[in-house]
């Protein structure tokens, strides 16, 4: 697109702008960040972009690498959910 050769740091210093995108429209919405110049940011449509922009490069990096996402959270986060959370099934069953 802009002639710009993708490598593997390519994706991980894009990912991390994305994330500062991100984080400055946090920031702006929160009232703890200046406007900027021209008036924009600063609204919940502007988060959600900034937000699917960052989805985005996690994607292509997530590609870029090689990387089974779902693999990773099972191995990382699931097999570990019962430690940090206590799953009482009678309640959400009486619930429904």
């Amino acid at each position: 697109m802009h002639n710009i050769p993708r490598s593997a740091d390519w994706y991980l210093l894009k990912l991390t702008e994305e994330l500062g995108e991100l984080t400055a429209e946090h920031l702006l919405i929160g009232g703890r960040a200046k406007p900027n110049g021209d008036g924009s940011g600063g609204t919940r449509e502007a988060l959600e972009n900034e937000a699917a922009d960052l989805f985005g490069q996690f994607v292509l990096e997530l590609r870029e690498n090689d990387i089974d996402i779902e693999a990773a959270i099972e191995r990382k986060w699931l097999r570990h959910l019962d430690q940090y959370v206590e799953l009482d099934l009678t309640t959400a069953t009486d619930s429904a």
